[in-house]
């Protein structure tokens, strides 16, 4: 904490601002201010960063990057949906908030605001989540596959192992209906 307040008054950046986690990026992010962008974000907005924040919880993403047709899954789910141009919009607003960065690939967010930041409406259970995405990805292999990675990761170190277990057999074996050994050998 001492070397992050030193760092933070040679970079003249007022300490008071800082919420400190023991990392150096955390001296440089502005999280009350991120914060006050999320409340001041439209309910669009913020039904976009949720849903992108519920994909994030259970593992639902490819190398930091969440594929736009991935969140407009889950933002439907939720009641949200929108033609192309609305989705830009609100895309274009959150990236001018810094909320996330459009890339060719997907959408990148920092994980720290998605932690930290953005607020689901309720108090969610992983299991419960995990359970609710399974079905809202039933068909979509690659995100089974990623929720049932997720499921078996958090399942080794929780004490419901055997429960984070069952979702992640049933989300693989979700995937192998779509990832036959016939139709993709090498993804099977």
């Amino acid at each position: 904490k001492d070397v992050g307040k030193d760092i933070a008054d040679n970079l003249e950046i007022n300490w008071g601002h800082v919420q400190f986690d023991g990392t150096v990026g955390s001296i440089f992010m502005r999280l009350e201010e991120m914060k006050r962008r999320f409340e001041n974000c439209t309910d669009v907005e913020k039904a976009v960063l949720r849903a992108i924040k519920r994909l994030h919880l259970c593992g639902i993403y490819k190398e930091n990057l969440f594929p736009l047709e991935w969140i407009k899954i889950a933002a439907e789910e939720v009641g949200l949906t929108g033609k192309d141009y609305e989705w830009t919009g609100c895309l274009e607003k959150l990236t001018g908030k810094e909320f996330i960065t459009l890339q060719r690939s997907g959408i990148q967010a920092e994980e720290v605001y998605l932690e930290v930041v953005v607020k689901l409406p309720a108090k969610v259970m992983i299991l419960d989540l995990l359970e609710e995405m399974m079905s809202t990805f039933s068909g979509v292999p690659e995100a089974q596959f990623r929720l049932g990675n997720k499921a078996y990761t958090v399942g080794t170190i929780d004490l419901e192992k055997a429960e984070y277990m069952k979702i992640a057999i049933k989300s693989y074996e979700e995937a192998l209906k779509v990832y036959t050994l016939e139709r993709f050998p090498m993804d099977y």
